[in-house]
This record gives C-alpha cells, structure tokens and sequence, in this order.
C-alpha cells in the first residue's frame, strides 16, 4: 500500500499495490481508509488492506496490513515533516517527504524485523499488534485524547 497526502491541493491518496498468486493469478483490493486534518495541518491516516487473493476470512483474523499515524507537515526537528504512530508489525514501512525543487528526504524507515522477532512471513506476522514508529510515537495517544476522547483505542 502507498500513500500520497498533497497539502497544497487537500488531497490524500491510497494506493492498494496489486497481489499475484503463482498461476498468475493478480488482483487488486479496495483498502479502508479514514483521513482527518487538524487546524495545525496535521493529518490522521488510518488504513487497513487485506490482500484480495486471500480467503474471505481474512479481515476477521487480523491478516490485514494496517496502520494509523499522524503526518505533521511542520513536525520534524529541522521543520521538515513527521510520521508517528503505529502500524503493522509486517510489512516494512518507509516514508519520505518530497519538496517543490524535486528533493525527498526519509521521514520514517522501519524494516519488518525491527520490531520484535519476525515469525515467517506474511501468514505469521500481519495478525501481530502494531508497533510505535516515529520519533514522537505517543502523539497519537495524544490526538485520539483530545478529538476522540470516548473512542476505546483500537
């Protein structure tokens, strides 16, 4: 799954990649996506996407690739953006910022195996809690406190 937000057109995109089984076999599903802004500029983005190959039951057991954080446009030590929150324990997450002239710099990178030992893949992996990411990984906590106050944490 890849993610666009544009802050200048108010604009988030989610992108499902597409899955291929080994008879050739390719789909691509439709994700879960909620998205909320703050008047800081902050944005929320919480998303969920199950591999459209696999069996029906899959959503109900937890084999989804998810994630819910807070980009921050301002939020980096140097003024640059931010990324913090949590997301799956499987796959690897990686987020970057790119600028009007063209340049990017890496927001966040957290390989699989970073959190906690990886049990083998997809199969084993997707169903496990998230995992906090970013520098400042409780503004989440944060967020829910103040928008969300009766909402139980998922």
């Amino acid at each position: 799954m890849s993610f666009f937000v544009d802050y200048e057109r108010g604009v988030v995109v989610v992108r499902q990649n597409p899955s291929h089984a080994d008879d050739g076999t390719s789909a691509v599903g439709d994700p879960t996506v909620g998205a909320e802004q703050d008047r800081d500029g902050r944005v929320r983005l919480r998303t969920s996407a199950t591999n459209p190959l696999a069996p029906s039951f899959s959503d109900d057991v937890g084999f989804t690739v998810r994630e819910d954080v807070i980009i921050d446009p301002r939020g980096g030590a140097d003024g640059s953006a931010s990324v913090n929150g949590r997301v799956g324990a499987c796959p690897s997450w990686e987020s970057y910022q790119r600028h009007q002239d063209g340049s990017t710099n890496t927001l966040l990178q957290r390989p699989q195996g970073d959190w906690g030992p990886d049990l083998g893949g997809p199969l084993a992996n997707l169903p496990r809690d998230t995992a906090p990411v970013g520098q400042n990984p409780t503004e989440l906590e944060r967020w829910n406190q103040r928008y969300h106050p009766d909402q139980v944490p998922s």
